[in-house]
């Protein structure tokens, strides 16, 4: 009996999230029982396939034409696909953050993780899932983040850089997210 309430509980959450997506982003924060952030996740309805909108968030060389706050990337040559090495430059307040990320590529579950494996972000990891929605594709941002380290003006903003931390590593899967809605056909 007990399985039954759980699965009615669980459709009824489900179809609240599909509810909430109709009507735009949907933001999930989650924090350790010290008050830290440990995740964030971002979930929206985008009109297009998940073969389009794959072919936009696995081209990290295009990024810079489309994805707000990338300077520039360079991707490594890799002998062995699925895996791919980035080096990012993102556009901040004073010096530009650069890490390099590792990325595995899941076409077959249209799942894309990545890793920062430099120092600058170290133990930062995100995710791109795609869910197919009938027309639609339900993309999801998962994203880890740890602490802009090379920075020396978020260095001197002192007790204040946790604030700086939180909203950038929450508007950061957001506007990401809606970059991929703007660049793939909206929602």
């Amino acid at each position: 009996m007990i399985w039954l309430a759980w699965l009615a509980l669980s459709l009824a959450q489900a179809s609240s999230v599909d509810a909430l997506l109709q009507r735009g982003t949907v933001i999930s924060v989650e924090r350790s029982p010290s008050g830290a952030l440990t995740q964030v996740t971002v979930m929206a309805l985008v009109s297009a396939s998940p073969e389009q909108i794959w072919a936009q968030i696995s081209d990290f060389a295009s990024y810079p034409e489309w994805m707000p706050g990338v300077h520039q990337t360079r991707v490594h040559d890799e002998p062995d696909e699925p895996q791919v090495v980035v080096d990012w430059v993102l556009a901040v307040p004073g010096p530009n953050v650069r890490y390099t990320g590792r990325y595995q590529l899941d076409r077959e579950h249209w799942t894309l993780s990545g890793e920062a494996i430099s120092e600058n972000l170290g133990g930062s990891a995100w995710t791109w899932t795609l869910e197919p929605v009938g027309a639609q594709t339900r993309v999801i941002r998962t994203a880890r983040s740890q602490s802009i380290s090379d920075n020396w003006l978020l260095d001197m903003l002192g007790e204040h850089k946790s604030l700086l931390d939180l909203g950038i590593n929450l508007a950061s899967p957001v506007t990401e997210v809606e970059a991929v809605k703007a660049r793939c056909g909206g929602s």
